[in-house]
């Protein structure tokens, strides 16, 4: 694959961590970006998902020393041609143009090609223990490893977002309803509003309001809300960075980690999504750019 260019600002760049540098992809075909623990994937014009980021090697430990590892998969989307793409914590779920949903990364390694049967599915979530997706028919199917279901409150749901060991969905209302996975994990308490979208991050999950406000709930969501102040379009949460889009499609992000402490690029964005230590942004053109940690690639788009 073709390298983006790489532009750096301010007076110190460590070498390492490449922060106040940002790469943009080589090509402007993109239609959509996600961003996971450590890598990102997007789709493109024609329906191919690219991947991008850190190859983690998953082992096996006996007595003491390392006996078998092996490639993840996090970064090898499958054939096909999908319509969405979400990155999880080390893998990905997406919808492929038939509305089914198909994952693939470490949680995934044990089943290649992993397809979930179901839908037509018009929203996908991958979190870390979590995954959900929901359907045209405002269900919502979440699942668990190893691939158990996961209990959802009732009700038609129009969004959802899956977070480490919960997930959270808005209903037709605008109301919002949340719960645990298999693995563990409490359920918080929502704030109260109309809800037009979701994102979550390890232990808590943030919305935007009707009013153009950002709120967010759960374990470590504390002053996380505010700088949108009615102005955000757009918001996605990673770790404990926020990136949201302004009414004049410009970027800026707040909260805690490196993207907090880096001007995010110029320019004007349609969709922008922070993972774990980097954030990506979809321009206007079709174009992908992204900055923060580049240690294993995470920020660097093809």
């Amino acid at each position: 694959m073709k390298s983006g260019m790489i532009r750096c600002f301010g007076l110190l760049v460590p070498l390492v961590l490449g922060i106040g540098c940002y790469q943009t992809s080589s090509d402007s075909n993109w239609l959509q970006v996600s961003a996971g623990q450590s890598h990102a994937c997007g789709v493109v014009e024609g329906g191919e998902v690219l991947c991008w980021g850190g190859a983690k090697l998953t082992c096996t430990y006996g007595l003491g020393q390392v006996t078998t590892c092996h490639d993840d998969g996090q970064t090898d989307a499958p054939d096909g041609s999908f319509v969405y793409v979400s990155s999880g914590e080390s893998s990905s779920c997406g919808i492929r143009e038939d509305g089914q949903i198909q994952c693939w990364g470490r949680k995934y390694d044990t089943e290649e090609n992993h397809v979930f049967a179901g839908g037509p599915y018009v929203a996908v979530s991958a979190g870390r223990s979590i995954a959900c997706g929901l359907d045209d028919l405002g269900t919502i199917e979440c699942w668990d490893r190893p691939f158990d279901a996961v209990a959802v409150p009732e009700g038609s749901y129009v969004d959802v977002a899956a977070g480490r060991y919960h997930a959270c969905g808005i209903l037709e209302d605008g109301s919002v309803s949340c719960w645990a996975s298999g693995m563990g994990g409490g359920v918080p308490t929502v704030p109260e509003g109309t809800f037009l979208a979701l994102t979550a991050a390890d232990d808590y999950t943030c919305g935007l309001r009707d009013d153009g406000f950002y709120k967010c709930w759960g374990s470590g969501a504390s002053d996380q809300s505010e700088p949108c102040e009615g102005a955000c379009t757009q918001v996605d949460a990673g770790g404990q960075a926020h990136c949201g889009i302004g009414a004049d499609s410009t970027l800026f992000c707040w909260g805690g980690g490196y993207l907090a402490d880096t001007a995010p690029p110029r320019g004007s964005f349609d969709q922008v999504a922070v993972g774990h230590n980097h954030a990506c942004g979809l321009r206007d053109d079709g174009a992908i750019v992204c900055w923060g940690e580049r240690s294993d690639g995470r920020s660097n788009p093809p």
